[in-house]
C-alpha cells in the first residue's frame, strides 16, 4: 500500500489526542476506535517515535478495535514508563490489551509485560530486543557527554540510518518526526532507558509474535538471536530487508495482516 503525506494529514484531521497528567508529568496518547471491543491495542513506539508512527495499522484496527497509542514522555527508566502506563490504561477503563512494540517500545513492552502480565493477553515484539549491550558499548560515550553534544549534531547522527530507507514517503516522513517532533529531553531519557549493561526479565506470555527484518540497520543479527532465544515458541516473521527497521510504514498492508492473522489465533 502506497500512502502519501495527504492520507496522514487526513488521519491528524480526524483523530485527536486524549491528555492525562500524573505526577506533573503530560502522557499524550492516542484513544480510538471501537470503545466495547473484548481487547485494546496497544502501540509503543520506538526511540524516535510518535503516538502517530503507528498510524497505518492503527487506522486498520480501529473499526474493530479500541486503539491507543502513546506519546512516551521525556521520564527516565523503564518502570516509571511502565508504571505510568498501567495507570493511564486503568483510568480509561481498559483491563485486557494486546501489547505491540517496536524497537525501544519493544524493551519496553516486554518489561510491562512482565510487571503485569495479567493485563497482557498477546505480546507482539516488533523490531526489537531483549539485551542492550551492543548499544551500551556503542553510545555510553555519548550519553556521559550528552550536555556538551548540540542536539542538531545528534539529530544528524540519527538521521544517517534514516537515509538508507527506499520508501520515499517513509523516509520523508521520519525526518520531519526527527526534525520537528523530538525534544532532546524526549530522546535522552528514552536513550537513558535502555542503553545500559541489564537484560530485562523475559515477558510471561504464551502467545507472543516477533516481527523483524533482514539486515535491520538498527538491530543487529546478534540482537535479533538474542530475542528469538528468549522466546523459543514464539511465532517470527521475516521482512526482507528493503522493509529496513521500519515495517509499518514501509509495508504497511504486509505488517497489518501479520498482526490480523495472530490476533485471530
Amino acid at each position: 500500500m502506497d500512502w502519501s503525506i495527504e492520507d496522514l494529514n487526513t488521519f491528524r484531521q480526524q483523530q485527536q489526542a486524549q491528555e492525562i497528567e500524573l505526577n506533573d508529568t503530560k502522557w499524550e496518547f492516542y484513544d480510538i476506535g471501537e470503545k466495547n471491543s473484548e481487547f485494546s491495542i496497544v502501540f509503543l513506539h520506538g526511540t524516535t517515535g510518535t503516538k502517530e508512527i503507528f498510524w497505518l495499522p492503527m487506522r486498520s484496527f480501529m473499526n474493530k478495535y479500541r486503539v491507543i497509542s502513546f506519546d512516551l514522555p521525556p521520564i527516565v527508566g523503564i518502570e516509571n514508563l511502565s508504571l505510568g502506563i498501567h495507570e493511564i490504561l486503568i483510568r480509561i477503563d481498559i483491563q485486557k490489551i494486546i501489547l505491540i512494540g517496536t524497537s525501544f517500545g519493544g524493551y519496553l513492552a516486554q518489561h510491562f509485560c512482565s510487571k503485569y502480565n495479567e493485563m497482557v493477553e498477546k505480546l507482539v515484539l516488533s523490531n526489537t530486543f531483549i539485551t542492550t549491550h551492543l548499544y551500551h558499548q556503542k553510545y555510553k560515550k555519548l550519553l556521559s557527554i550528552e550536555k556538551l553534544i548540540p542536539f542538531f549534531l545528534i539529530k544528524r547522527f540519527m538521521k544517517r540510518s534514516l537515509m538508507t530507507l527506499e520508501h520515499d514517503q517513509a523516509r520523508e516522513y521520519l525526518i520531519v518526526q526527527l526534525e520537528q517532533s523530538l525534544t532532546k529531553k524526549a530522546l535522552m531519557a528514552r536513550l537513558k532507558s535502555f542503553i545500559t549493561t541489564r537484560t530485562i526479565e523475559v515477558a510471561p506470555s504464551d502467545q507472543v509474535l516477533i516481527i523483524e527484518t533482514e539486515n535491520d540497520p538498527l538491530v543487529p543479527k546478534q540482537l535479533q538471536n538474542e530475542l528469538k532465544e528468549a522466546y523459543p515458541h514464539a511465532i517470527v516473521k521475516s521482512f526482507n530487508k528493503k522493509a529496513n527497521h521500519f515495517p509499518y510504514l514501509t509495508m504497511s498492508d504486509d505488517y497489518s495482516q501479520i498482526l490480523i492473522d495472530f490476533l485471530k489465533r
